[in-house]
């Protein structure tokens, strides 16, 4: 595996992570959406009303299903960055889209990591991290279009 990440490779990897809470909430809203159409499919009293309400639910579990495969390819990347420190601030700046002054280093103690510690932890971070998401960039692409093709 190559170490050095190029400009193309870190652009797709802080596409991934501005993408990453949109595609969250495109799944919890998917699975809510789902499990209220399966609900309706069971209350409908017609059966066109039914097969409707089970195509919606069909649809949204598909969306629902793909985001999740989206979300865990990026999860599986993060976890394979080396680096413990690294890994937290990917997690907490990049995915969870907190500060760089709010990164929580122990949560019992209440020690954050200073800004300057983060930005050079977060570089470490990235450019593993875009080696990484290189090697499931086609897995990630196949699950996006899957999402947007089952959008309402």
């Amino acid at each position: 595996m190559k170490n050095d990440a190029t400009g193309e490779m870190l652009a797709f990897t802080t596409e991934v992570c501005r993408k990453y809470e949109q595609v969250k909430t495109i799944a919890e809203g998917a699975e809510a959406s789902w499990k209220q159409n399966l609900e309706m499919a069971a209350t409908a009293k017609y059966p066109g009303e039914k097969e409707m309400y089970d195509q919606q639910a069909a649809d949204d579990l598909a969306r629902y299903t793909a985001a999740k495969e989206w979300l865990k390819l990026v999860d599986g990347a993060v976890a394979k960055v080396r680096e413990k420190k690294a890994r937290l601030v990917l997690k907490q700046n990049c995915l969870a889209d907190a500060t760089m002054k709010s990164i929580l280093i122990d949560k019992k103690a209440g020690i954050y990591m200073s800004r300057s510690t983060a930005t050079r932890y977060k570089k470490r971070g990235l450019t593993e991290l875009a080696v990484h998401l290189a090697s499931v960039q086609d897995g990630l692409e196949k699950a996006e279009k899957k999402i947007h093709e089952n959008e309402p």
